[in-house]
């Protein structure tokens, strides 16, 4: 065999190595594609997402000085209305619920303090309490400040729901349906216990029970602020002249008369909020890596 023959074979030798790797790895990023796309379009229960990434309030949770002792208390309950329809959602855009439904949370419980104080995030909800001026003169709630925290809070959910829907430029299932997320709050008042389990504190009561099933009602509305009777004596929300009459009857309960706000005068979109695009996608890039994270385990 000729020299010149000998050298062309010994130097084709390693092009077709390189192809050949170069096809391996083509197969295996097609693979990893095939495979990742797969795992993002199956769907997801996002029921519960929402509370992980709520911020932790600062300082104590409560200053009370007589846990466990039954005391005179305003039970607040604000709660994400149309966020069933995230319940059908594929991995990725429920890692866009789950951050848009955290941002509005957060602006609540920051709004809502003081006087609120929470003590249980439920997936799209947060139940708060305060001690009324009649148990605690010195350091409880009255009916106008717990009124203007309610107030507060209204009007934090629906400005951060502005700045999330002006800094949003995702065409996902759940950044398209922002704008479907309304707020009802429900507003009760009676004798609650607060206690202690292993760090965690909670609420206990006929008033607290009362409480979750006024969210239960026959309202008919999505945006609304719903006060019993027991607390509509002090409580005057500033939003409307007069409120509505509206009644409940429950089992083992009883009828229960509330003042019925429903929103009407309230501003949906709000005046100089800052559009961030780049900030809004950088934040839910993460949400979506935190959630491959946290469902691959």
């Amino acid at each position: 065999m000729r020299p010149e023959s000998m050298t062309a074979m010994q130097g084709g030798a390693p092009h077709w190595g390189m192809l050949l790797l170069m096809l391996v790895l083509l197969v295996l990023a097609v693979v990893g594609i095939v495979l990742l796309t797969r795992y993002f379009v199956r769907p997801v229960d996002v029921s519960t997402l929402g509370a992980t990434r709520v911020t932790k309030p600062d300082g104590p949770v409560s200053d009370d000085p007589n846990p466990g002792i039954e005391r005179d208390t305003f039970v607040v309950i604000p709660d994400i209305s149309g966020y069933t329809r995230f319940m059908q959602l594929t991995r990725f855009a429920a890692g866009h619920a789950q951050f848009v439904v955290a941002q509005l949370l957060d602006a609540i419980m920051t709004a809502a303090q003081p006087p609120l104080l929470p003590t249980r995030v439920e997936g799209d909800s947060v139940m708060f309490y305060t001690v009324s001026e009649r148990a605690d003169p010195a350091k409880g709630a009255s009916g106008p400040k717990l009124a203007a925290a309610v107030h507060d809070m209204v009007t934090a959910f629906y400005r951060k729901r502005a700045e999330l829907l002006a800094g949003n430029l995702c065409p996902c299932e759940a950044c398209k349906h922002i704008t479907g997320l309304e707020l009802k709050v429900v507003v009760h008042r009676g004798n609650v216990v607060r206690y202690q389990l292993r760090g965690l504190e909670d609420l206990s009561g006929v008033t607290v029970i009362e409480a979750h099933r006024l969210l239960k009602n026959s309202v008919g509305r999505e945006r609304y602020v719903l006060v019993s009777e027991a607390a509509a004596a002090d409580v005057r929300l500033p939003w409307e002249r007069a409120p509505e009459q509206h009644r409940e009857a429950y089992d083992g309960i009883g009828e229960m008369h509330c003042d019925l706000y429903p929103l009407r005068e309230l501003p949906l979109t709000a005046s100089g909020v800052l559009k961030s695009p780049l900030r809004d996608m950088a934040a839910k890039l993460a949400s979506n890596i935190q959630t491959l994270a946290g469902t691959a385990r």
